[in-house]
């Protein structure tokens, strides 16, 4: 029973774990991803600007 209940709690922790590495490098995938097309549009603009 103890063994059981042991190796339940290891899997969960393993999976609340791995979530949260999930989450996290998808909200750093989506910063960088907003950032990227920031600078994109910004450097679009710049572009205009400077085109007569």
């Amino acid at each position: 029973m103890n063994s059981t209940l042991s190796r339940y709690f290891d899997i969960r922790s393993g999976t609340i774990a791995a979530v949260l590495m999930g989450s996290i490098v998808w909200w750093i995938n989506a910063d960088y991803g907003a950032l990227a097309w920031k600078l994109r549009r910004s450097s679009d603009d710049n572009k205009q600007a400077s085109t007569p």
